[in-house]
């Protein structure tokens, strides 16, 4: 592993394996970045600002640039640099010389680039096509399928997605918005929990989806433009994007009920779904967490993976605190709480981190 010195952030900026983890992280990367972090509790404020210095340089000039030239790197750099001026920035990255870091800034552009070859889906920052795999910003999670098989997502409101091959979504990493809201680019078959308080809005081209708690399905097609809504449980309501429009150009749509937008300007065709299988519900069952003389952190580290959403036990007593515990059913948040009652822990959201001061668990 890298050396722990005064020379660590450079080190890891131009780190081969540090960047493809941070633009594309996998199960064994993870791992051992998270194992390396750990080893010293500097690393962690270190490994953020190293990942921000990346996430810069690769969602600008990086993702649309061939020939990664001295004054592109220039730029790059000089962007990062005037982050450090914007005093909403909580704990900005510190000032760099872009010819003093320009073999980093090439590493990080180069990587970038053989994700454009080898054919990734790679978008503009301004665009809601994430970069590959899982990326996490300070308000959003940015989830791509790039493998050949369906990928399941659990989000913390209990609700579930099947997300297509060469598809992606984004939505607010915690999910605890007035409003529940997915940006979809591609397919996703969506089974939505139930909260007639927040409505649950999905974005696919020019095209909502509004639903309260029911199963459905959305093809989007971003070349033709064409979107196709079908409904396997509930009712849903779809309308164009100009929220203007809700009430007078909605269209309610029951179970087994499709709605066609072939392109943004004719009106879309409602009809029975012919084709069963965008109705079929290939979701597995839901996830059991059955704990037994289980430790705490163990506990929230399962839900964290599960939800994908950063869980830090910030004040933990020293001795363990073992919970026996049936956590299955309900959102993120409702596990949380069952947990707040049984053990005594509390728990705060804070930037889009979820805190939990243990030290009066029992």
């Amino acid at each position: 592993m890298i050396g722990a010195d005064n020379n660590e952030l450079e080190q890891l900026i131009q780190n081969d394996k540090f960047i493809r983890w941070v633009i594309a992280p996998d199960a064994s990367s993870d791992q051992y970045w998270h194992s390396w972090q750990n080893e010293y509790y500097s690393r962690k404020e270190l490994v953020e600002e190293a990942k921000q210095i990346v996430l810069s340089i690769y969602r600008s000039e990086a993702a649309n640039t061939v020939n990664p030239t001295d004054d592109i790197i220039r730029q790059s750099w000089q962007k990062i640099n005037n982050q450090t001026q914007n005093p909403e920035v909580s704990k900005p990255v510190r000032t760099f010389r872009w010819y003093k870091y320009a073999a980093a800034a090439a590493v990080i552009i180069a990587v970038a680039i053989t994700w454009v070859k080898l054919g990734s889906a790679i978008a503009p920052v301004n665009q809601t096509v994430p970069e590959p795999q899982t990326v996490q910003t300070k308000s959003e999670i940015v989830i791509s399928n790039s493998e050949s098989r369906d990928k399941i997502i659990n989000l913390p409101d209990g609700s579930r997605i099947i997300l297509a091959k060469s598809s992606a979504i984004t939505y607010n990493r915690l999910f605890n918005n007035d409003t529940r809201e997915i940006f979809l680019s591609g397919e996703a078959f969506f089974e939505v929990a139930k909260d007639a308080t927040r409505p649950f809005y999905v974005y696919s081209g020019n095209v909502v989806t509004k639903v309260l708690g029911t199963s459905f399905r959305i093809v989007s097609d971003s070349k033709t433009d064409k979107v196709t809504v079908a409904v396997k449980t509930g009712k849903v309501t779809v309308f164009r994007k100009n929220k203007e429009q809700e009430d007078k150009d909605k269209y309610i749509l029951k179970p087994s009920e499709q709605l066609v937008f072939e392109n943004v300007k004719t009106n879309p065709l409602k009809q029975i779904v012919a084709n069963k299988a965008l109705i079929e519900n290939n979701l597995p069952a839901v996830t059991q967490f059955d704990f037994e003389s289980a430790s705490l952190p163990s506990i929230l580290e399962a839900l964290s993976k599960h939800y994908s959403v950063e869980i830090v036990n910030s004040n933990s007593r020293p001795e363990p605190c073992l919970v026996t515990a049936s956590l299955s059913d309900g959102s993120l948040y409702d596990k949380l709480n069952f947990l707040h009652k049984v053990t005594g822990i509390e728990y705060y959201v804070k930037n889009q981190v979820i805190y939990v001061d243990s030290k009066e668990c029992k």
